[in-house]
């Protein structure tokens, strides 16, 4: 795979994430994780280092908080589990780096319009009372 591929596969996988979200969070989350690896390894392929926007930071420094919390707290076995779920909030970052023209931000809100509506279709035709 080409390094501009890869950089396209992981905006690509993005998007596809921001449309699933309303609707199948598991796949969600896998499709973010892999566009978050394929960033990485293009960046690191390319010998390009990466830039934190200062709420990348504070994301950074939350997920440290919240790890440390959840690992060292009263009840690990129940909490260490459930950090899979601040994956999402690596969006945040993913966006920042992915998205870096109008037409992309264009495309990922489009395809997270286009889940929703998918889910609003489907709750109309399935529960309409």
């Amino acid at each position: 795979m080409s390094k501009q591929t890869m950089e396209q596969t992981a905006f690509i996988c993005f998007a596809a994430s921001a449309f699933f979200a309303g609707f199948s969070l598991p796949l969600g989350r896998l499709l973010l994780a892999v566009s978050l690896v394929l960033f990485v390894v293009d960046r690191v392929r390319r010998r390009a280092g990466v830039t934190l926007a200062p709420c990348g930071w504070l994301y950074l420094a939350f997920l440290g908080w919240a790890v440390g919390v959840t690992v060292f707290g009263i009840d690990p076995h129940r909490g260490v589990p459930c950090l899979t779920k601040l994956l999402w909030f690596a969006g945040v970052l993913a966006g920042g780096w992915l998205v870096t023209a109008p037409n992309r931000l264009a495309t990922v809100l489009g395809a997270y319009a286009a889940g929703t509506a998918l889910v609003a279709l489907r709750t109309v035709v399935l529960a309409p009372w």
